[in-house]
């Protein structure tokens, strides 16, 4: 009696070990795909890049009006895609903000977008500015369609456009203050 005990114990074991394991596995599938829906974030190579239909893309301003990059022609971008959750772009803030600093008078201007929309809410990103005392706009990217168009799939990236608004380079990662420097001279 003992053996059939024991042998009910290991069928229970599995069958629940199981159905934990699938919980878990459909739990971090779901978690992916809110994130980052329909493979939209596949590879960081800019399409379109003699297109500047991106400037027309539209983006949710923290204070809830619409920002396209268009209103900023004839100023240098320097457009970060981030997410409030992201280590690395915790990272990268410090070098933006000396950026910042440093071109605070010239004709440039930093704009972040996130890419997680769904978890960075007004409501959050504003408690974010605050927190990192971060001088520029951070947008939201709801339709994902700016993500989309230049086919994010790494944060940080942070792109430079001109003043004439083509994208003059892509930057992924951590990316030091001399590199961005190099970037935005070249305009000045």
């Amino acid at each position: 009696m003992s053996e059939n005990v024991k042998e009910n114990s290991q069928q229970w074991y599995l069958k629940h070990n199981g159905i934990v394991l699938l919980t878990l596995v459909l739990g971090v599938s779901f978690a992916v795909l809110t994130i980052y829906p329909s493979g939209s974030l596949v590879t960081t190579q800019i399409s379109n890049s003699n297109d500047d239909d991106f400037l027309k893309i539209p983006l949710q301003g923290s204070e809830d009006n619409t920002i396209y990059l268009g209103d900023y022609k004839g100023k240098i971008i320097v457009l970060e895609f981030m997410a409030t959750w992201c280590l690395t772009c915790a990272q990268q803030e410090p070098i933006l903000q000396e950026l910042y600093t440093k071109y605070q008078d010239e004709n440039l201007v930093v704009l972040a977008v996130t890419i997680d929309p769904t978890y960075d809410t007004p409501d959050v990103l504003s408690n974010f500015i605050e927190k990192n005392d971060i001088p520029w706009q951070i947008t939201r990217d709801t339709s994902l369609m700016m993500t989309r168009y230049f086919q994010v799939s790494e944060i940080s990236t942070t792109i430079i456009i001109s003043p004439e608004g083509e994208v003059e380079n892509e930057f992924t990662g951590i990316t030091d203050l001399d590199k961005l420097s190099r970037a935005v001279d070249v305009f000045l």
